[in-house]
C-alpha cells in the first residue's frame, strides 16, 4: 500500500511555507549503523521498527536497511551477490532508514514487543516522537506500507510528489516526468538530453548525443523509503574513449531526487579541445509545461516558457532553477567538484524555448530545453564529482527556492539508547 500525501501536509498547506518545508522535506531519518550498537554483527532480516500508533497500540513502521561495504563504497544493490561480504548483516557504516512522520509517543518497557534486543530511537528531543529498532524472528510481521515504488520492468519510480521513468532499453535517458503539485497531471518530459561537440585540436569534430552513449543499468534498491537506482555510461570511438565515463547513482526520495555523479574525464580539454567545443545536458520539456514560468540562482525576471522565448545562455556561476506552472512545480539545483571551481570551470544556465526548433532524437517536435553547459576545453583529464538535485515542493513560492533545496535532505536522530 502506497501513503498518499499526510493529513499533516494538507494542513501545513494553508499555513506559513516554512512549516511546509520542513515537514514535506525533513521528513526522513537516517541513522548510521554505528549508532545502533545493540544491533550491530545481527542480521539485518531479524531487525524490525515499531511506534505506538494513533491508537496507542504498539505497530510495525516502514523502514529499510541500506548497506554498504564500507563508508565511501557504493551500495549494496538487490542484484548485489547473496555471498558478498558483509552483506545482510548490520555494520556500523550501513544506514537505518524510516519516516519522522510515524515515530510516536515514547513506550514503557510492559508496551515493548517481546525481543531479544532494541535501540530507542527518539526524532527530536522536542517532541518526543520516538521508534523501536528490535531483534524479532524473520517471520515477524512488517508494515505493508510504502512512500515509494519501483517497477523494474517499467524503470519507473512513483511516490506522491511524482513520478520518473527512463526510455526502454537505455537506462541514461529519463523520458518521463510527471509531477503531482499542479493543477493538471501530465507527462512535462520529451527527454534528458546530454549533447556534446567535441572540437579536438588539429583533427575533427565529434558529435555525442544521450542516444548515442553507451548505458548499462547496474541494479537497483527498491525499499519503502528510497529507491536507488546505478548506471554507468560512456563512449567509445573504436578502442579510445572520447566522452567522459560516468557512474550515476539515482536516489529517488518520496519529495526529492539525488543524483550524484562521478566522472572520469579521459581527454585533457585545455590541451586537446578547441574553445568552439560546446557540451550541454539538461530537461528538454514537452508542449505541456507552456505557461511556467522560470526561475534562476542568477536572479533577473523569470522567462515564461511558450515556445517563443528562443535561446539563452546566461553568464554567472548557476547553482539552481526552479520552473512553475499548470503541469507543477520543481526545482533543480547543480552542486559544482570543488577542483573544477578552482579552475575557474562553472555551469552555465541555458535555455532553448522554441516550438519550431528540431533537435532529435525527440518525442515531440520543436524544444523547451532548460539546462546547463560545461565547458568541456577548460576541464582536465581527472576525475570529478557533480550533484544534481531535483525537488518537488508541495506548493511552490518563488521565494523560498533555496530553503527547498536545503531542506531536501535526511535528518540525524535527536537521541538513541540502547533498551
Amino acid at each position: 500500500m502506497k501513503v498518499k500525501p499526510s493529513k499533516i501536509l494538507a494542513i501545513l498547506i494553508i499555513f506559513h511555507p516554512v512549516w511546509l518545508i520542513a515537514s514535506a522535506f525533513a521528513g526522513i531519518v537516517e541513522v548510521p549503523g554505528a549508532s545502533l550498537p545493540a544491533l550491530l554483527g545481527k542480521p539485518v532480516a531479524t531487525i524490525r521498527l515499531f511506534a505506538k500508533n494513533s491508537e496507542g497500540r504498539m505497530a510495525p513502521i516502514p523502514y529499510q536497511i541500506d548497506e554498504r561495504a564500507s563508508q565511501t563504497a557504493p551500495w549494496f544493490l538487490d542484484q548485489t551477490p547473496k555471498n558478498t561480504p558483509g552483506l545482510g548483516v548490520l555494520d556500523p557504516q550501513d544506514v537505518l532508514l524510516f519516516m519522522q512522520e510515524d515515530a510516536g509517543p515514547a513506550a514503557s518497557a510492559s508496551e515493548l514487543p517481546a525481543a531479544g534486543a532494541g535501540m530507542e530511537i527518539t526524532v527530536d528531543a522536542a517532541s518526543g516522537r520516538t521508534v523501536y529498532a528490535l531483534l524479532a524472528d524473520e517471520t515477524a510481521p512488517r508494515s505493508s506500507r510504502s512512500y515509494i515504488s519501483y517497477q523494474a520492468a517499467q524503470d519507473r519510480v512513483s511516490s506522491s510528489f511524482y513520478e520518473a521513468g527512463f526510455k526502454s532499453g537505455s537506462p541514461l535517458i529519463q523520458d518521463t516526468l510527471i509531477l503531482h503539485n499542479g493543477e493538471k497531471t501530465t507527462d512535462i518530459l520529451d527527454r534528458f538530453k546530454i549533447r556534446l561537440k567535441l572540437a579536438i585540436k588539429n583533427f575533427f569534430d565529434f558529435k555525442i548525443e544521450e542516444g548515442g552513449i553507451d548505458s548499462r543499468l547496474v541494479g537497483y534498491r527498491s525499499g519503502p523509503i528510497r529507491v536507488l537506482r546505478r548506471v554507468v555510461a560512456t563512449k567509445k570511438l573504436g578502442p579510445i574513449r572520447v566522452a567522459p565515463q560516468s557512474k550515476i547513482d539515482f536516489l529517488f526520495y518520496p519529495a526529492w531526487i539525488e543524483v550524484p555523479t562521478k566522472i572520469h574525464n579521459p581527454i585533457d580539454g585545455p590541451k586537446f579541445l578547441e574553445d568552439k567545443t560546446v557540451g550541454f545536458s539538461g530537461y528538454d520539456f514537452s508542449s505541456s509545461i507552456y505557461g511556467s514560468r522560470l526561475f534562476s540562482s542568477l536572479g533577473g525576471a523569470p522567462i515564461t516558457l511558450n515556445g517563443t522565448s528562443g535561446a539563452k545562455k546566461l553568464p554567472g556561476d548557476l547553482t539552481w532553477w526552479a520552473l512553475s506552472g499548470p503541469a507543477g512545480s520543481l526545482a533543480v539545483s547543480i552542486r559544482n567538484d570543488p577542483q573544477l571551481a578552482r579552475a575557474g570551470v562553472a555551469p552555465l544556465f541555458v535555455v532553448h524555448d522554441d516550438s519550431r526548433a528540431a533537435n532529435p532524437p525527440e518525442s515531440e517536435a520543436g524544444e523547451s530545453f532548460v539546462g546547463f553547459d560545461l565547458p568541456y576545453d577548460k576541464i582536465p583529464k581527472g576525475d570529478y564529482t557533480l550533484l544534481l538535485k531535483q525537488v518537488f515542493p508541495y506548493r511552490f513560492d518563488s521565494g523560498q527556492i533555496d530553503a527547498y533545496l536545503k531542506a531536501a535532505k535526511t535528518v540525524q536522530p535527536g537521541a538513541v539508547k540502547a533498551l
